[in-house]
């Protein structure tokens, strides 16, 4: 069961980072040559699928049972991580108040 709910989030992420992966090396123009007009027509039609299931997407991310299975899927990854890294909670701490620390300072600066 855990197999497959990790299973599950992977797939659920790549689907979510493939399309962005793809667009930026597509409009990276210091990187490598254009893709070949096949791979563009592929990454075209990529987006436009992620963009017509991301509200969907969305929509059922709001059922109160996959928010709970995403909670505890988060904490069992949490936890994973801890073991393999012991400092990961401090570090996973660190991080968030960078992030509020981010979103304050944008805060004033909206106020200003």
């Amino acid at each position: 069961m855990r197999t497959r709910r990790i299973r599950a989030a992977f797939i659920f992420s790549m689907f979510l980072v493939a399309p962005a992966a793809l667009s930026a090396q597509e409009q990276d123009a210091a990187g490598p040559p254009q893709l070949p007009p096949e791979a563009q027509e592929m990454i075209a039609e990529l987006q436009q699928v992620q963009a017509t299931l991301q509200p969907i997407q969305e929509q059922a991310l709001q059922h109160p049972e996959i928010q709970a299975a995403q909670q505890e899927l988060g904490a069992e990854i949490r936890a994973a991580m801890a073991e393999v890294e012991p400092s990961t909670p401090e570090r996973m701490a660190h991080f968030e108040e960078l992030i509020e620390r981010g979103q304050a300072a944008q805060a004033a600066q909206d106020d200003a």
